[in-house]
Parts: C-alpha cells; sequence; structure tokens
C-alpha cells in the first residue's frame, strides 16, 4: 500500500472484520490521510528485510483478540492463532521536489493470524 498510496491495499492488511466495521465517516477519514500523506511523493520502491522475529506467546494472541473484539463489537467472535512480533528494515526510494532519496529505518511491526489471514497490527502504527 506504501508504494501506490492506496489505501485499498491497506486495508488488505487489515483483519476482515475491521474492514468491515468500519463506516463510511472512518474510510473517509483513512483515504484523506493517504492522500495527505502520499501527495507529495512520488514512492518509487519500498524494499524490506525482517531482521528478526519473535513468536507471540498465548496471553499476547489473546490481549490482541479481546482488543479486536472490543473495538469491533463484543458480539463478532474473532480467532487469533499466531502472532510475530518483527524487527523490520524498510527502505523507501522516492522522488521528493525533482530528487530521488532513499531512506531507511528500522520499525517493529506485529503480525497476527486473524480468522486464516496473516494481518498487521495497525493498532500499534497509527
Amino acid at each position: 500500500f506504501m508504494e501506490t498510496g492506496d489505501e485499498e491495499y491497506f486495508y488488505d492488511v487489515m483483519p476482515e472484520c475491521m474492514v468491515e466495521s468500519l463506516s463510511d465517516s472512518e474510510k473517509e477519514m483513512i483515504s484523506g490521510i493517504f492522500e495527505t500523506a502520499f501527495e507529495s511523493l512520488d514512492i518509487e520502491s519500498v524494499e524490506y528485510e525482517i531482521i528478526d522475529e519473535d513468536e507471540l506467546d498465548e496471553d499476547e494472541l489473546k490481549d490482541f483478540e479481546e482488543t479486536l473484539e472490543e473495538g469491533i463489537d463484543d458480539d463478532v467472535d474473532v480467532e487469533v492463532t499466531k502472532g510475530y512480533s518483527c524487527e523490520v528494515e524498510m527502505t523507501m526510494t522516492a522522488e521528493v521536489d525533482g530528487e530521488t532519496e532513499e531512506k531507511t529505518e528500522e520499525m517493529t511491526l506485529d503480525v497476527y493470524k486473524v480468522d486464516g489471514k496473516w494481518c498487521l497490527d495497525i493498532f500499534n502504527m497509527m
């Protein structure tokens, strides 16, 4: 989603139950964030390397499951079966003001398998 600036790709890394629960105003807000963040950038490439990963324990999986269920609707039953905390090195190459710039940074991303689909923990990304 970072290369295109298209929020539809962002939804692909979210748990399906979260995407389905978004209101129209929340979708408009996400769209506005992407327009603001990417309008001045012409992203040429985004590359990443997972430097290290640690498997999350049952308590951490349960905590994320509860966070999802509380954030969406208490009636929604979500199953989180696996998760990892990953140290990632990401390099973005973009054209900014007519010049090509490259920026590399390290970050920690948590990924979870939610209802059979691998997803990013977007709660900690924003």
